[in-house]
């Protein structure tokens, strides 16, 4: 079989039946498609997570603010719950309160004997 030149043809044409054409075309352009993609990944990945980033920033940033006035709200009241507490033993120790409680029920008895009579 010997093949002439046709300016015509493109150059596959002259060389290749039909169906070797295609099925080296759709490889070339398999494999066109895959250096594109994998030349393109690295930068649309980095895209994705700056992305993300931007997204999630703000919501991390008011969790964090919302978890640290949370924080100084336990801190403050742990501060009062811990002065009460120490006013209450403190207030044990003196006598005076139990004598003052012990008068105050003597002189309640006294006005409801009053108020009886």
């Amino acid at each position: 079989m010997s093949r002439t030149y046709n300016p015509d043809l493109q150059s596959t044409e002259i060389w290749l039946d039909t169906a070797t054409r295609t099925n080296v075309m759709d490889i070339c352009s398999g494999y066109s498609s895959t250096a594109q993609s994998l030349c393109n990944e690295p930068s649309v990945a980095m895209y994705r997570v700056c992305e993300h980033v931007q997204k999630t920033t703000p919501l991390i940033l008011q969790r964090k603010n919302t978890t640290a006035q949370a924080a100084q709200q336990g801190a403050e009241r742990a501060s009062d719950s811990d002065f009460a507490l120490e006013a209450v033993q403190e207030m044990k120790k003196i006598v005076v309160f139990a004598e003052l409680r012990e008068q105050l029920l003597e002189c309640a008895a006294e006005l409801s004997k009053m108020a009886r009579e």
